[in-house]
């Protein structure tokens, strides 16, 4: 597993952000405002060269356009890379939805409700990981997602995702051709940081990083 702080320093300006790389909301600053925020993680996140939004840093992305230029979707040639909270797998997006907005409010006192998730995190993150069979049809049904989105165009052999924190890396064959399916891990407590090369392009992406707050490892 790569030292996420490190990885940064050494790629820097090669690095695509999938999603979450933000996390003002769960700042581990009580109060901190999104400016300080920004000043406080910029030693990380300047290394990176293209964001895609993710359901985390959605609204900090967004609002601040010019300097980070955010996307929904990076596309480069044949590598195609989003978030992944676009695409519903096996989860009711609503329930989704309805979870994460409990964290969408500025942090002014601390919260319970968030103390107790980074705990489970911590405590039980170990224990979900994606291997052989559990990869593949993971694989597949990003496949199946991203081409109901009508994002896997001729050109696409490469999906990389984030979002749901569990790390693989599968080659297989989809409807006749072979595709890469990667998802880049995160640096939360209990995970695995993955950071993914491309070597066609020569770029890595990482997701996930949920910088600045005491459920990562970039705090």
């Amino acid at each position: 597993m790569a030292n996420p702080e490190k990885f940064l320093k050494k790629y820097s300006g090669k690095i695509v952000g999938v999603g979450d790389i933000f996390d003002h909301y769960r700042s581990s600053i009580v109060g901190e405002n999104e400016k300080e925020y920004l000043a406080r993680t910029k030693k990380y996140w300047k290394h990176i060269e293209s964001f895609v939004i993710g359901n985390h840093d959605a609204a900090l992305l967004r609002g601040n356009k010019q300097q980070f230029n955010p996307t929904g979707a990076y596309i480069n040639g044949p590598v195609l890379a989003l978030h992944g909270h676009q695409l519903q797998f096996s989860f009711d997006q609503a329930q989704v939805m309805k979870y994460e907005n409990k964290w969408i409010t500025n942090r002014t006192i601390p919260s319970l409700f968030w103390d107790v998730e980074e705990w489970c995190c911590k405590t039980f993150n170990k224990y979900f990981t994606l291997h052989g069979k559990k990869a593949f049809a993971q694989a597949i049904v990003t496949l199946e997602e991203v081409e109901k989105k009508g994002l896997l165009t001729d050109k696409i052999d490469t999906v990389i995702t984030g979002h749901t924190h569990l790390p693989f890396d599968v080659r297989l064959y989809y409807k006749g051709k072979r595709y890469r399916v990667v998802n880049c891990g995160s640096t939360l407590h209990g995970k695995v940081f993955k950071p993914v090369y491309v070597r066609r392009i020569d770029r890595w992406f990482v997701s996930d990083l949920h910088i600045g707050t005491a459920k990562s490892e970039l705090n």
